[in-house]
């Protein structure tokens, strides 16, 4: 295929069940009909929640707990400060070794790993 804005060779990627032209020159993209709605919908698949374990009852269902078994984990209370006294300003932050420079690395979008 022929890139129709500068006129090169056109490669064929295909990523799942996606195929896109990228032109190897200027690095455009191009889709034929239906690729933009294929990534669509695998973008969609790629952020929905994981389905839910098969076999696994509901937080604090009955069904499927021993007879006799303690009840499901419930998180404590917020904390909450003794009555009459008033909580001061929080310390300044201080340097700590993952202060300097080390970044946690964001995730990478669904179309940063499909034009990868």
């Amino acid at each position: 295929m022929i890139c129709p804005k500068c006129s090169d060779l056109m490669k064929t990627i295909t990523r799942g069940a996606v195929h896109i032209e990228q032109c190897e020159n200027c690095k455009g993209v191009f889709l034929d009909g239906g690729e933009l709605d294929q990534i669509v919908a695998a973008e969609r698949d790629h952020y929905a929640s994981p389905p839910p374990s098969v076999g696994s009852a509901p937080v604090g269902s009955p069904v499927g707990s021993p007879v006799g078994s303690p009840p499901p984990y419930q998180p404590p209370p917020p904390y909450q400060p003794p009555p009459g006294t008033v909580p001061g300003p929080p310390p300044p932050p201080s340097p700590g070794y993952y202060d300097y420079g080390h970044h946690q690395r964001r995730r990478r979008s669904f179309l940063e790993e499909l034009f990868d």
